[in-house]
């Protein structure tokens, strides 16, 4: 059953996440890394940014990803860009980038001004906060692929396990099984929760991954960013980072790391 602790969509789908590393899921084109939604309200419709909220200190947080045809990505926000204040709000670990932004948007004005770190240089990003236009037939990706959990994962050879997608582009997929989810070409960002088996735990390591899961969630699940190519199906799944995880691997959400196991052709219409 998917638990709704969403990421910080501020209102309807902004991803700020707690990202502890970013990692390159091999061979294939995409990068994971650890995420910890958090539930935000605000008159933001859509920033899009993903957002490293584990490691904020006195020179802001790191954005660790942005989501296609967000307002972080059309303000010109980048991975790797370090936030340190939104309309002047210095950001830190009591006033989070999901409270500076709810206190920016919360007064008459829409228009956001973000002071950044990008490659050691500071920079001032400039944009509104409005809601994000409908894609028109000039900047909509040419092409579609497929991302998917179904299939016989590669337990063995490669240690990877079921996965369950439930966000992609700061949207909710649906809560019954499908066989695929159809996306546009281009960089998508996924939210995917671990799905594997728990013979692979010991009982004691068992009880704390269920422990674990009560207390915490959705803020467990885990970012995946793909770069889709158009009449491509890619397989996700979780894969287990150690044959014995002990029990501080569970408390700290490291045993695991969402992965593109499989890419194949597949015609996409």
């Amino acid at each position: 059953m998917r638990t709704y602790c969403l990421l910080i969509l501020v209102t309807a789908a902004v991803a700020i996440a707690a990202l502890p590393t970013q990692a390159r899921s091999q061979p294939l084109p995409a990068h994971a890394a650890a995420a910890v939604p958090l539930m935000a309200q605000s008159a933001i419709q859509d920033f899009g940014a993903v957002i490293d909220i584990r490691r904020i200190g006195a020179d802001g947080a790191v954005v660790m990803a942005v989501t296609p045809g967000g307002n972080a990505e059309r303000m010109g926000l980048r991975g790797g860009d370090r936030i340190v204040s939104i309309n002047g709000q210095p950001i830190s670990a009591s006033n989070t980038p999901a409270a500076a932004l709810r206190s920016a948007t919360s007064g008459p004005g829409r228009a956001l001004h973000l002071e950044i770190i990008r490659d050691d240089v500071p920079m001032v990003l400039r944009g509104s906060a409005r809601e994000t236009p409908s894609p028109t037939a000039a900047s909509t990706p040419m092409g579609c692929g497929y991302v998917s959990t179904s299939g016989a994962h590669p337990r063995v050879s490669q240690q990877v396990f079921p996965a369950e997608v439930t966000r992609i582009d700061g949207r909710s997929t649906p809560l019954f099984d499908v066989n695929r989810h159809r996306v546009d070409a281009g960089r998508r960002v996924l939210v995917v929760d671990e799905r594997i088996d728990a013979t692979r735990f010991s009982a004691f390591t068992l009880q704390e991954r269920q422990r674990q899961l009560r207390r915490q969630g959705a803020r467990r699940y885990k970012v995946l960013i793909v770069d889709v190519a158009p009449d491509t199906r890619y397989e996700i799944g979780a894969r287990l980072l150690t044959r014995s995880p002990d029990t501080g691997m569970i408390r700290d959400n490291t045993y695991w790391e969402p992965v593109v196991w499989r890419q194949t052709a597949e015609t996409c219409r």
